[in-house]
């Protein structure tokens, strides 16, 4: 009972910190430090003594498209395998271990990095330290915890299966990128997964976890004489060079072209999709405003004031940028019922073009100017978030002067700008388009994939 309380007590007292860490100065100058470890290996560091914490958040070139065909699923099946155990600790003893010190740690797949997360007190940052280089470099993979792992996931397959939006996003990344690693299933399926071995697994650790492709963003309470030497604590024993190969970047498919899946739901789901920029192209910001105005991240979107509001005939359209390295995406989704499906998605053509044509009025512009400024600061409001923004700007490869000077780029966008970009980018007779439910008034151009299962 005591360990109990001790543990929950110390997870309390991190949490707290944590929401003391979220009441920084928003818009302050960001002096984001770049340190080498002795051992060479860069981090961007922004100190912050405003609670007792040490966030670390790191990145490695190896997401799901980097899954032996046959296997797919093996990053995803991982995320959750690294806190079953390392080292002389089993899953409830590492668990027990992670507890005490009311440390967190997670790891996440995507289909380009695969990536991790920790926060830790100060007085606990080297039994942290410990724990998470046992994580990376002697990982257990008990058989036990592989199959309870496998089993959530196919647990999680049959979920997704039924849901009208995992399907609509499996049929697109298969309409949009046929054999490319893009389409392949980051989940894997049944028989996947069952073909996956500890072999496998330790595989993955020995051939992705490497210096040559990690990134690390690092925040909070240490100096930066102490965070070097701290920082190669973490990564020590990892691979010097990952043993990944590497992949074209993908052709986009059928340009204007519809599928419609049957589904038996009274409301149907429609998801498009066409090129997008990348992160680091002089247009990006531009184009961001663009989507904004058109269907980010409100409800006064021209979308959600056309569809929503006007009509009711949705709770929310949105429009949002997939950054991945090997095709990025621009996309809208929406659900509405079956009966108007074929009435709002024509709706939803015409608002995606109207910029272009006719271009947006200086007070539509400045009020997205205002808000993506105003926004911006919500997104490193915790050390926490701090790290894992400091990673993100590595990888987009922004500078870390970006976010003292992307206020000024935003300030100086101009409807010209706006307009041009619109005509260059946002074009509705490009996009794919996915329709999952049973619509009236839409017609599909191009058979429907099979089933996502």
């Amino acid at each position: 009972m005591y360990r109990f309380i001790k543990s929950v007590s110390k997870s309390l007292a991190l949490a707290g910190c944590a929401l003391a860490a979220s009441f920084l100065p928003a818009g302050a100058s960001m002096d984001i430090k770049e340190i080498t470890t002795p051992s060479g290996l860069t981090v961007w560091f922004l100190p912050d003594q405003s609670a007792p914490l040490i966030s670390v958040s790191f990145a490695f070139k190896g997401g799901s498209i980097y899954d032996p065909e046959g296997k797919e699923g093996l990053a995803f099946l991982l995320e959750g395998l690294l806190t079953e155990g390392a080292g002389e600790l089993d899953s409830q003893a590492y668990s027990a271990a992670i507890n005490d010190i009311g440390m967190r740690l997670s790891f996440a797949s995507g289909r380009d990095y695969f990536t991790g997360r920790f926060t830790t007190l100060t007085d606990f940052q080297d039994q942290a330290a410990t724990l998470l280089n046992a994580t990376l470099t002697q990982p257990r993979f008990d058989q036990d915890a592989i199959e309870r792992n496998v089993s959530q996931v196919k647990t999680r397959l049959q979920i997704d299966a039924k849901d009208p939006q995992w399907i609509a996003i499996r049929q697109m990344r298969e309409l949009l990128y046929a054999e490319h690693p893009y389409a392949r299933r980051q989940r894997g399926t049944d028989q996947s997964l069952d073909a996956i071995t500890k072999d496998d697994l330790m595989g993955f650790v020995r051939n992705r976890f490497a210096k040559d492709t990690l990134v690390i963003g690092a925040s909070g309470d240490i100096s930066e004489a102490e965070l070097g030497p701290y920082i190669d604590r973490l990564f020590a024993g990892i691979a010097e060079t990952a043993s990944i190969q590497s992949f074209e970047m993908a052709s986009l498919n059928n340009a204007g072209k519809l599928e419609v899946r049957d589904w038996p739901t009274p409301q149907t789901f429609i998801m498009a999709s066409q090129e997008g920029l990348p992160r680091d192209h002089p247009d990006y910001l531009i184009a961001y405003v663009v989507n904004h105005i058109l269907g980010g991240s409100t409800l006064t979107t021209r979308l959600n004031k056309e569809l929503r509001e006007k009509r009711g005939w949705t709770y929310g359209a949105s429009s949002f940028f997939s950054l991945g390295d090997l095709a990025p995406l621009i996309q809208i989704a929406f659900s509405t019922q079956n009966e108007q499906a074929g009435e709002a998605w024509a709706l939803t053509k015409q608002i995606w073009g109207d910029i272009a044509q006719n271009g947006i009025s200086d007070e539509e512009l400045q009020k997205a100017k205002d808000y993506i400024i105003g926004n911006y600061a919500l997104q490193r409001t915790s050390i926490r978030q701090t790290a894992r923004y400091l990673q993100g700007l590595q990888i987009a490869d922004l500078g870390r002067d970006y976010p003292n000077v992307r206020s000024e780029l935003i300030s100086a966008i101009t409807t010209d700008d706006i307009q041009r970009v619109a005509q260059k980018w946002f074009n509705p007779e490009t996009l794919r388009v996915v329709a999952v439910g049973q619509p009236q008034g839409i017609e599909a151009t191009l058979e429907a994939a099979k089933a996502a299962e």
